[in-house]
């Protein structure tokens, strides 16, 4: 029997990421970009499970999970959280507001599948998980972190979703370029956040590593490195698209 997925999630990388790990013959996968489409799309199809990021435009997850919940009550299905969260207090208010269970990013691909297939088989994912390794790779991309994903996702897939990478962070340093002269720090944060999830999805930790300190600088009000930090990210990216394709032959 075909089990069908819904991925709420508004960045195609993630979106790639999760529908190569998870393609098989008897998954089918849909997506969506934002709240508003899963609620038009969950009125006329039916789903075994949902993946749902927290950060979407216009409707938060948590307000899509509400309204999911009170539109649709004969349509139930496990919803679960895809976000970076931080501490414990957090996963319970996950808890709380209904998501059955919460996939932190960056993705690691071993948990993703098991909680997927945890939830076809109805059988709950233990809830303490190894912790996930520290992004401490001083390479472009952690190639051990990067032959473990090659074990789950085709070649050919992989590289696309890298491709998908080069051209979206492009999009973001172009953004950054008039975001971080204008001082507009809440834009600034959310696109940092975006890149860190992504970077670290992938095995690129030293971009991962670096937006994470940027971000975690801006929310301490701390400004005075801004603009050199926004030109190192910009030498990584630069180093990224010059190497990564021979890295990945």
């Amino acid at each position: 029997m075909v089990k069908r997925i819904l991925i709420v999630d508004d960045n195609a990388v993630n979106r790639k990421y999760a529908k190569g790990l998870l393609r098989a013959s008897d998954v089918e996968i849909v997506e969506v970009e934002d709240g508003m489409e899963a609620l038009e799309v969950f009125a006329s199809e039916h789903f075994d499970l949902v993946l749902m990021d927290i950060q979407l435009p216009g409707m938060d997850g948590f307000e899509c999970l509400k309204r999911i919940r009170e539109n649709y009550p004969e349509k139930y299905c496990p919803i679960l959280a895809v976000t970076a969260f931080s501490n414990d207090r957090e996963r319970e208010e996950f808890t709380e507001a209904g998501f059955q269970s919460l996939i932190p990013k960056p993705i690691r691909p071993s948990d993703l599948k098991a909680e997927v297939k945890a939830w076809f088989s109805k059988i709950k994912s233990p809830e303490n998980r190894p912790p996930l390794a520290a992004a401490t790779g001083n390479g472009l991309i952690d190639m051990e972190f990067y032959e473990g994903l090659k074990k789950h996702v085709r070649s050919d897939t992989l590289i696309d979703i890298y491709e998908e990478f080069e051209r979206e962070t492009k999009g973001f340093i172009e953004q950054l370029n008039f975001l971080v002269p204008a001082k507009n720090y809440p834009e600034i944060l959310s696109i940092l956040h975006t890149i860190k999830g992504n970077a670290g999805s992938l095995g690129i930790f030293n971009m991962a590593d670096h937006t994470r300190q940027m971000e975690g600088a801006l929310r301490e009000d701390s400004y005075t490195n801004l603009d050199h930090d926004f030109d190192l990210l910009k030498s990584q990216y630069s180093n990224f698209v010059d190497n990564y394709r021979r890295l990945l032959i």
